[in-house]
């Protein structure tokens, strides 16, 4: 049994330390989060780009960071206008599937799932919002509709994993 506590913990110890925090600073604050095994990131001036592999790409990778400061007295109107006002005036096809309330690092975020269609390829995309620190901060990833699933776990443990803080 000793053996076996062992290795379990090797194996979860070697699991956590291949995994690496990100993090971002920017003047006022910066934000982190726990990037997954194996994946990648790149930035912009305005976003910061992830990706389970190839960023090395000039395309938009499928997961996007971005924060700005946005005035919004109700986090559920903002996310309201953003969905059914920006996105679907924008998207083709847009359909939203489901939206909900969840925590941020503390800090109570709304989420909305849709899918839309993009060439010839129907995209499954999630938001999250949130305001922190005078910020309002939107994480998004979006995935071919049959591949969306795939990636629910990571993008999961880089949501719950997310930090943001006053810079230093």
């Amino acid at each position: 049994m000793k053996n076996f506590l062992a290795v379990l913990f090797i194996v979860f110890y070697s699991s956590v330390i291949a995994q690496e925090r990100v993090t971002i600073t920017d003047p006022d604050l910066e934000f982190s989060y726990i990037l997954p095994k194996d994946w990648c990131y790149k930035d912009d001036p305005l976003y910061h780009y992830i990706a389970p592999e190839n960023c090395d790409s000039d395309g938009i990778l499928p997961i996007s960071i971005t924060y700005f400061n946005y005035s919004c007295p109700d986090i559920e109107v903002c996310l309201d206008g953003k969905v059914n006002g920006e996105l679907k005036s924008e998207l083709d096809d847009f359909e939203l599937a489901e939206k909900g309330v969840d925590t941020i690092d503390g800090t109570e975020s709304r989420w909305a799932i849709f899918t839309y269609t993009k060439g010839n390829e129907t995209v499954k995309e999630a938001i999250y919002i949130f305001i922190r620190l005078g910020q309002m901060f939107e994480v998004r990833w979006r995935f071919p509709v049959g591949t969306f699933e795939l990636y629910q776990a990571e993008t999961r443990a880089l949501i719950e994993s997310f930090e943001v803080k006053p810079k230093d």
